[in-house]
């Protein structure tokens, strides 16, 4: 079997990376329509709550406007990424011809809404010309959606001198009704202890927002043999890529370790965001290391260190003297830090 280690850290002051796993993809919510009309301003007090067609016309005295009220369910822990308003239509219009949405609020419904009685249109959302009869027509309408779903309501309105007529929910066939397509993303939660705590502005760190080598102004990058003699550590095993800094570990042993130049000082407090993956002989640590380089007399404090496994990462006891821990890193996504607040 390989003797496998690599340093992770190892630092008169911070050693760490800024890695977390990645996001989940993205995923749709539940939507279901609820109500949809239109109104009329030449009928002024009559209701067409059960048509099987929404419309819409610019002419005036004949104006028409349609309403749509969507519940989007949101999965727990998620967000509105993106919503498309898609209708289909029974008649084209050409390319000076639009068809406005709007939202509007939910004082409406179905059976009961009238051009006189009909909520006001609120943000514009988009508008959509040149479509062909019998297609799909789709508006943009994210920003009219809560990050956090619930109850959508929605206006549309045209400047065609013209009908401009759509499938309702009424109509006969279900695969042409109304959609409201939304998509969702896992929510960004704040998890940074200097957030969580207020720890304040930070006054020293790296956020890995370059490429290539670590920044040779804040890391000293080791080049020498590994912990008691196993293995190396190359310079050439750690990069950075623009958004987070990665350790590979090989299976001969050879792997990268790091130390931090910046913000040498005796009191503060330190973070680092990091995610690692590999067998159990793979073993990531972040601590501070003596100035004096008298180890063990001054001891070292492991503030951030695996066991073996990948899913605990655990705050040792202060001074504690310990060998220098070793690591092997794999990672994909970067949060803010390591970082130094007073």
């Amino acid at each position: 079997m390989f003797w496998r280690k690599c340093l992770a850290a190892a630092s008169s002051i911070l050693v760490g990376v800024a890695i977390t796993t990645p996001m989940p993809a993205n995923a749709a919510a539940t939507t279901s329509l609820i109500m949809d009309t239109y109104v009329q301003a030449d009928k002024a007090t009559s209701n067409f709550g059960t048509s099987v067609r929404l419309s819409t016309e610019g002419r005036a005295n004949i104006w028409r406007n349609s309403l749509l009220r969507f519940n989007v369910q949101v999965p727990a822990g998620e967000h509105v990424v993106s919503a498309k308003l898609r209708l289909h239509s029974e008649s084209s219009t050409s390319s000076t011809e639009f068809v406005d949405a709007f939202t509007t609020s939910s004082a409406w419904t179905e059976r009961g809404v009238t051009w006189n009685n009909a909520p006001a249109r609120g943000t514009w959302l988009g508008k959509i010309g040149g479509f062909a009869a019998g297609s799909w027509v789709e508006w943009d309408v994210t920003k009219g959606v809560a990050a956090k779903g619930g109850e959508q309501n929605f206006k549309l309105e045209s400047n065609a001198q013209k009908w401009v007529g759509f499938k309702s929910r009424e109509s006969s066939s279900s695969a042409l009704r109304p959609k409201l397509v939304v998509t969702t993303a896992p929510d960004t939660v704040a998890t940074e202890a200097a957030v969580i705590k207020g720890w304040g502005t930070p006054i020293a760190g790296d956020e890995f927002n370059y490429t290539g080598a670590p920044d040779a102004t804040k890391w000293n990058v080791y080049n020498s043999p590994g912990h008691a003699g196993n293995g190396i550590r190359s310079p050439q095993q750690v990069t950075v890529d623009g958004s987070k800094m990665v350790i590979n570990g090989t299976a001969d042993g050879t792997t990268a370790g790091m130390g931090a130049k910046f913000a040498n000082q005796k009191y503060g407090r330190w973070e680092v965001r990091a995610a690692g993956s590999g067998d159990n002989e793979y073993h990531m640590v972040s601590i501070l290391w003596p100035d004096s380089e008298n180890w063990p007399c001054d001891g070292e404090v492991d503030y951030a260190e695996t066991t073996g496994d990948w899913n605990v990462i655990k705050l040792l006891p202060p001074l504690r003297v310990l060998e220098l821990a070793d690591v092997g890193l794999q990672a994909s996504r970067r949060y803010p830090v390591p970082q130094l607040r007073r």
